[in-house]
Parts: C-alpha cells; sequence; structure tokens
C-alpha cells in the first residue's frame, strides 16, 4: 500500500463531560479502503486516557473524510490525542 493514511485536526471541544473530537482522515494511498477502523486515545496531564474505537467506513483513494467522534464521561483535562490504524480493509 504505496503512500500513508494521515489526519488533521479540526476541532476539539467539550460539552459537558464528553469530547468531541473533529478531523480530516484523508487516504494518501492508491487503495480503496473498504472498512477503516480506528482508536482515537485521549491522553491527560496525570497519565490518565481513554480509548474509544472509531469506526470511519469506507475511504476511496486518495479521499478525505471528516470523522466527528464523541467521546462520553471524560473526567480529565484532555492535554493530547493520538490516532492509530486498527484496521484498513481493502
Amino acid at each position: 500500500m504505496p503512500g500513508r493514511l494521515s489526519w488533521r485536526l479540526a476541532s476539539l471541544s467539550r460539552e459537558g463531560r464528553d469530547v468531541v473530537v473533529d478531523f480530516d482522515l484523508v487516504n494518501g494511498t492508491s487503495d480503496m479502503l473498504r472498512t477503516t477502523t480506528l482508536a482515537l486515545t485521549l491522553h491527560g496531564a496525570r497519565g490518565e486516557s481513554l480509548t474509544q474505537e472509531v469506526m470511519a467506513g469506507p475511504l476511496g483513494a486518495g479521499r478525505t473524510r471528516r470523522i466527528v467522534a464523541r467521546l462520553t464521561d471524560v473526567s480529565f483535562s484532555v492535554t493530547d490525542l493520538t490516532l492509530e490504524l486498527l484496521a484498513g480493509l481493502r
């Protein structure tokens, strides 16, 4: 799979105890991904973390998809986030 998947954060906001992460997922490969599953992890200043799987659906070669993920009942201040590809099936 030449190229790579990447992402760009659009916004990170709080709604009560929920955290909403809005980002663009970019398929820089030449492959159509029929199923794309990501692990989104929020990190806190004291080592706290919360991970949620995010289903990003199909993503065509060279395409971008806007993803909005809501993580509920987050009890810490978010200082960073990471995104990991769990599955990208062609």
